[in-house]
């Protein structure tokens, strides 16, 4: 029984142990001991316990912003994958739905805004927001940051802040979406002009 409990130092499952050990011995029986072993284990019947759940992917909604997801910084369409980037500063709650206001006014309010558990997301000033706009407002778990995975896949590092060429898809990322800005300015079709007459 010595062998077995080595086999099963790492506790790492049956199918490994058994792995293990074929490199190493071998004799009758020794293929249920480590079964035995190893569901006779407490750490192991542990880790059997928080067996980590299959990922429910999310319904394609029926038209574009019906459902849209953020993180601190983008915002993205679950139909189009549209993405929206904000520059922040500061990352106050009251910022942030600056921002999704001008959002908003641009694409529509969505029915459903799904977000991070994030201190900008989960205060008062955020329920009231969504109240008085009219949509459902889901946070995803802050252990699980996954069940945002639309928002989430569109975060991207600074290529700045890492050192990246231009053709990186962190640089591409921060040059090819539109930023969006809480300040009226004229419209591309306005062009040039109109900034300079005064808007």
């Amino acid at each position: 029984m010595m062998y077995v409990e080595k086999i099963h130092e790492g506790h790492q499952g049956i199918v490994k142990c058994r792995g293990r050990a074929s490199q190493t011995v071998w004799w009758p029986g020794l293929s249920s001991q480590i079964r035995e072993l190893v569901l006779r284990c407490r750490e192991c019947c542990k880790e059997r316990l928080n067996a980590k759940e299959p990922l429910m992917p999310t319904r394609l909604p029926e038209r574009p912003w019906q459902r849209v997801g953020a993180d601190l910084f983008s915002l993205v369409d679950y139909y189009s994958h549209f993405v929206e980037v904000a520059q922040l500063s500061p990352t106050r709650s009251t910022d942030v739905i600056v921002h999704l206001k001008s959002m908003f006014a641009r694409h529509g309010i969505p029915e459903t805004f799904v977000s991070n558990n994030g201190p900008q997301f989960s205060g008062a000033a955020m329920k009231a927001f969504a109240s008085d706009y009219g949509f459902d407002h889901v946070t995803s778990s802050p252990k699980f940051p996954q069940s945002n995975g639309e928002a989430e896949r569109t975060v991207q590092p600074s290529p700045a802040a890492h050192g990246t060429s231009p053709s990186h898809p962190a640089a591409r990322l921060s040059r090819d979406f539109t930023f969006s800005s809480p300040r009226p300015s004229s419209s591309p079709a306005q062009g040039e002009g109109a900034e300079r007459k005064g808007g």
